[in-house]
């Protein structure tokens, strides 16, 4: 049995044989035959690849579709779920920083300097601002690994967190502190000094004990070796 486009084929042959048979040479006769079967055969060929193109098409379609439902179903799930839990912790967070602002912001009259004569034997070198940056993503990658992984090492670990924070903000805001390490001028010019500057601008020497970077290390350390998954 034939199928539908060899047929097509034979009856296009047929029909451009009797056409030409009695005007060309035989040679040119066969030489034009074979290119009318070619572009024929061509034809079928193309409306095969669109006809796929179109099938492959549609699967794409359905499986994106398929995908974007699966994902609303999740983020819907996640707010109505998890994200719930979340919500003290993340208000606290706004809290925070509206309380460091102000400290940060409002000058007092007389600041302690901490800063002793180690710490100005220490020299100033600019490429630790990478783990010094490494350390904030450090902090939120851990709690948003707990929140997804263990509820109650999560609970833990915000709970020890807020209370360390507050601990610090009313320190700070009764016992002023300040470290006076920071060089005046910065000799040389690189990626790593833009950065440090930058910090520099959002971020003063003020404010510094308790030290919130040992107490939420602390703090993550303690999770990590308690933690349900380790």
């Amino acid at each position: 049995m034939r199928s539908l486009g060899e047929n097509q084929v034979l009856q296009s042959e047929f029909a451009f044989q009797k056409q030409y048979t009695f005007f060309v040479p035989f040679k040119i006769h066969g030489i034009l035959l074979n290119l009318h079967e070619k572009r024929n055969r061509i034809r079928i060929e193309e409306e095969r690849l669109f006809f796929n193109h179109r099938s492959e098409l549609k699967i794409m379609q359905k499986a994106i579709g398929t995908i974007r439902r699966g994902m609303n179903c999740f983020a819907r799930g996640f707010v109505e779920q998890k994200l719930e839990h979340a919500i003290p912790f993340i208000i606290y967070l706004v809290a925070y920083m509206l309380w460091f602002k102000l400290l940060e912001d409002i000058p007092r009259a007389r600041y302690h300097d901490l800063a002793s004569f180690i710490d100005r034997m220490i020299p100033f070198v600019e490429v630790f601002i990478i783990p010094y940056l490494s350390w904030f993503l450090l902090q939120a990658a851990w709690v948003t690994f707990l929140f997804f992984y263990d509820r109650n090492a999560y609970d833990k670990l915000v709970t020890m967190l807020m209370f360390g924070m507050t601990v610090f903000l009313i320190v700070s805001t009764i016992y002023p502190t300040a470290l006076t390490l920071r060089p005046w001028h910065i000799a040389r010019e690189n990626v790593f000094v833009d950065a440090v500057r930058w910090l520099w601008r959002i971020d003063t020497s003020t404010n510094v004990w308790p030290s919130i970077h040992v107490y939420n290390t602390t703090a993550l350390i303690f999770t990590l070796f308690t933690t349900s998954g380790r």
